[in-house]
Order: structure tokens, then sequence, then C-alpha cells
């Protein structure tokens, strides 16, 4: 998910680990190539290719042939189930978002129960007794959505901080360089007075009010009052043509009179998109309820720039923002932005020293100090006994399902 395995990968290669990442069915934007320009070496890799629906069928030996035989597992995703499901201890799970807020809390809404629900069920809670009963939670401070659900499976385990989330020593001026759409970000910069970066995807409409809500919007609005203000200055904003509502908010670009101010990107990989973020003026990231931490604003602070979003801009723990929520909001931050009033370049490199020892350096020696510690596993005995009722309520529910169905033929054929 958003590369993030692959960059603890690799700072435990160079730390001297053997390293194996296995792969279930991900996107091509998610793989460890789309952050690099040459190949990784020494990164061991199997591609399982399983979906929810093969994980349900799968049993404790299929598992442990693919994935069996390590020290230390570091899960995200659906690994909480595979690792219950094969009987092999995760060691630390790494909360993406929907594995620990959706994932494990699939409720049974009929009775009696059917037995595809029974097994979604039965898998979810193999999903919650893994992230309850891992050694350790890796998870920064998140929205209280997440934070709520965090509280109600109880996890066991000590938190520590989310693990690094880019892998910094490859950042190198040729490594940016080799972007296949340089030229075309460096006509963007060279024509204009002041860029904006947005590549957080598109939702704001189908997600509204939820978890994935992004607050695009705002920002359209935003940019509609700056080019108002200074019809002279010559503004625009490079966003990726990525997530539910893009075509919604080409729309409303065009409603709003911002056809030449927008310029749309297709949904491109990491090692092309962070050339556009490093010659662009400000980042403009989440709207709505952003997390302190999310991919995005980490490869703005990677990259040096003044990070906009919704956060505490008082939060001297984090690294330095401009607290933006809402059309005044952005437009105020946009517009000191714009007539230096807030010296960008300044707080770019604030953000980037920040980046590198929170957001790099702390979170891989976390997982160090935790692969190298000895902490007990706690025995999950209830989680089994739970997980336990409802494989015997599988067992007992299949013969009478196929009985209904065989009577629900027969009364067909006798009708």
């Amino acid at each position: 998910m958003n590369n993030v395995p692959a960059v603890i990968g690799r700072a435990l290669l160079d730390k001297g680990y053997d390293v194996t990442m296995f792969f279930l069915n991900e996107y091509e934007h998610f793989k460890p190539e789309s952050d690099a320009h040459e190949p990784i070496e020494n990164l061991k890799r199997v591609n399982l290719d399983w979906e929810r629906d093969d994980i349900l069928k799968l049993c404790k030996k299929e598992i442990l042939s693919k994935i069996g035989g390590f020290d230390f597992y570091l899960g995200v995703e659906w690994a909480p189930a595979l690792t219950w499901k094969a009987g092999i201890k995760l060691n630390m799970f790494y909360a993406i978002g929907t594995d620990l807020t959706d994932y494990p809390f699939y409720k049974l809404n009929r009775f009696p129960p059917p037995v595809w629900l029974l097994k979604l069920h039965l898998l979810a809670k193999q999903q919650f007794y893994a992230i309850k009963y891992a050694t350790f939670l890796s998870m920064n401070k998140a929205p209280e959505v997440m934070e709520a659900k965090r509280r109600k499976i109880n996890p066991l385990g000590k938190r520590i901080v989310g693990i690094p989330y880019l892998y910094t020593p490859q950042y190198t001026e040729s490594y940016l360089n080799k972007s296949k759409f340089k030229n075309e970000f460096d006509e963007i910069k060279n024509q204009n007075d002041f860029v904006i970066f947005h590549h957080v995807r598109h939702e704001w409409v189908a997600s509204k009010n939820t978890i994935h809500d992004k607050g695009n919007n705002i920002l359209f609005y935003s940019i509609k009052e700056l080019k108002d203000k200074y019809p002279k200055k010559k503004i625009t904003l490079i966003t990726i043509d990525y997530g539910t509502d893009a075509n919604k908010s080409k729309i409303l670009a065009e409603e709003l009179g911002l056809t030449d101010q927008v310029k749309w990107f297709p949904k491109m990989e990491k090692k092309d998109l962070l050339y556009g973020l490093k010659v662009s003026d400000v980042f403009v990231g989440q709207l709505a309820d952003a997390f302190p931490a999310y991919t995005s604003v980490y490869e703005a602070l990677a990259m040096g720039k003044t990070i906009i979003h919704k956060g505490d801009e008082n939060d001297r723990t984090l690294y330095p923002i401009i607290n933006a929520y809402d059309t005044e909001s952005l437009s105020c931050a946009l517009d000191r932005c714009l007539t230096g009033e807030i010296k960008t370049n300044e707080m770019g490199k604030q953000g980037h020293a920040w980046f590198q020892q929170n957001g790099y350096d702390f979170p891989v020696n976390e997982v160090v100090n935790a692969i190298e510690s000895k902490v007990k596993s706690i025995n999950p005995f209830w989680g089994k006994i739970h997980c336990g009722a409802i494989k015997f309520a599988i067992i007992i529910m299949t013969p009478i399902k196929n009985l209904l169905f065989r009577l629900s033929r027969l009364k067909k054929q006798l009708n």
C-alpha cells in the first residue's frame, strides 16, 4: 500500500537484515518499482496475488507453505488475518486505514447467518485478534475516526511511530531529474509566477464526511479567489487525474473558469511525481479531516515544500504547516505565500529537516529496536476460543445450507 512496506524493507536491507516482501493483489503504482528508477538489489519478493475472497478459502498449510519460516513479521492490509489463520505471531502491525477501521468489523446482520457471511465474520475476527495481540502497533497519531476503532480493538502491543513513508537515501538530484514528466513540469514552472501542487486523490462528493473525504473542491474555489484578486499573476495548479471524483473536480474547475489555471496529469508513479513537487512553490494537501502523517504530505516534506492542509499549526512536535480547512482559510494561506509574507523556502527547509529526522531516521530505528527486542508475545487465548466458536458455527451451518438448497431445488421441480 502506497509503497510504504517497501520503504522499511529497503531501510532494513541497509541495516544488514535479510528481507522478503509478500504481495497481495496490488495496484501497479503501489509496487516498489514505482519508487525506484533502478532495480532494488537484494529485496526478495513473492507475489501471492491473493485477494480477500482467496484468503477466505486458504487453509493453514497453504499459507505456511508461502510465508512460513521467518523471525519477524510486519504486516499491513490483510496480513493480520493471514498470519492468524496460519498460527503465526504477527510481530508488528502497521495501520494503513481500512485494515484497522473496516476489515476487523464485519458484522452478522442475519439470523440464522448464511455460511458465506459466517466466513466473512471469521476473517474479520481473525484480523481483529491478530491486531489486538500483535507485539507492536506502528501507527502515527490519526483522526478520531481511526483512533476510535483502535480503542475498540484495544491492541495490547506497544504502540510506536508509523514506519517511514519514503526511502530518502535515494532522493538525489540525478534521481529526481529522471522523471519522464520533467520537461512538462519545467515548462509550467518557467511560465508561471506561482505553482501549487496537489496530488491528493480527488474524493469530495462520494466520500463526504468519511475518512476518505479530501475536501478537494475547496482548493478550486480558493484558486478562483486568488485569480480574481491578482489578475496579472500567472497562477497554476498541478493535480492528478486520480480518485472517484476527479471528473467532478474537472467540471467544477471549468465552471469556475479555471481551465487555463489547472494542469491535469495522468496518475503517475512516485519516482516521476516528486520532480513536479520539487519545482512547485507550495503543496496543498487534504482540506477535510487530514491525518498528520500521510503519503502526499510526507512526499512534499521530502521535497522541501511549504505544507498547507487541515491540521494543528501550533503543534511543535510536528513539521511546520499552514492550517487550512475552508475557502477563506485556504485563500488567506495561498495569498500569504504568493505575496511573500510567508517565506516558503525557509518553511520548506524546516519541514525537510523535520522529516529526515522524524519521518525516516527515527521510525527506522524504532523498527530495528522492535526487531531486536525480547518482548514476549501475549497468548491470544480468548481470541482462539472466539474464532474457534465461529468455525464450529460454519461446520454446523454448512450441511444445513446444503439441505436448504436441495429442498429449494426440489420445490422448484415439483412446481
